[in-house]
């Protein structure tokens, strides 16, 4: 169950990602510029841990190939389509990844796993209209299922998870700062704030937490719980800025954590 733990809990952090955002934006904060800013704080506070191990090419791979891609498409996906659409695209993975493992890392989908994937792609359409799929949101969604399926097989060959959850951030930000240019040199001290908050809780803490659960539960079952996160932004959304929840919204959650709880079934 501690596996199980650490992806619940990464998904709560997770899920703070938009309220975060929208206070950077408030304060003169820029979208191109929040995911090298996330990235690059991650990697910084996460430096001593790591020392000279985020030169791995391993890691090199993973923060440029699906890391940095993800922190810039989420964060156009969120702008362009909004928060809550952006959250429900970014949970189609579960479906990719599941289809992935199976070659990628010899993993079995039973029975009940399949239910889990129905029961939380379920759950997250009743929390989001899905008629608003869009190509800028299965991006985010395909870098997402590359971070958890290659997660995996890193772990599972021995590499230590505080490194596979920090080293590719280096990658990422220096990735985010070619695509972002011009805007990084106009960055607000309230952006700042945020993007210190945003890289310790949302990229350097959730990652190792999520690599150190990947060391003992599969891919696949990883992505079903973590299909949390998008419940956990919901609730928030309520408690923190008043944002209202449908009766449809209510019956989501239950069913997402109905998913959640009979994926952490052995």
């Amino acid at each position: 169950m501690r596996g199980e733990i650490f992806i619940v809990t990464a998904a709560l952090l997770w899920s703070t990602i938009g309220i975060a955002g929208a206070l950077s934006y408030s304060c003169g904060g820029d979208v191109m510029q929040l995911p090298a800013l996330r990235a690059l704080f991650g990697f910084l506070i996460g430096l001593p841990v790591v020392k000279l191990r985020f030169l791995d090419k391993r890691y090199v791979i993973m923060g440029f190939l699906f890391t940095g891609p993800l922190f810039i498409s989420y964060q156009i996906s969120a702008a362009v389509l909004g928060v809550g659409t952006a959250a429900f695209l970014l949970y189609t993975a579960p479906v990719i990844v599941s289809l992935v493992s199976v070659p990628v890392l010899k993993e079995k989908i039973s029975l009940k796993r399949g239910i889990s994937i129905i029961m939380a792609l379920t759950g997250v359409f009743l929390l989001e209209d899905p008629s608003k799929i869009n190509i800028i949101g299965i991006i985010p969604a395909l870098s997402y299922s590359g971070i958890i399926v290659y997660s995996r097989k890193l772990v599972s060959a021995g590499a230590d998870p505080m490194d596979v959850g920090i080293a590719p951030l280096l990658w990422a930000a220096l990735e985010g700062a070619l695509v972002s240019g011009f805007s990084m040199t106009r960055i607000t001290f309230c952006s700042v704030i945020a993007s210190i908050y945003l890289g310790a809780f949302t990229a350097l803490l959730p990652y190792v937490l999520y690599s150190k659960g990947l060391k003992t539960i599969e891919a696949s079952r990883a992505s079903i719980i973590s299909t949390l996160e998008p419940l956990f932004a919901t609730l928030l959304g309520f408690l923190i800025l008043g944002q209202m929840i449908s009766m449809k919204g209510i019956v989501g959650g239950i069913i997402i954590v109905l998913a959640a709880m009979l994926s952490m079934r052995k």
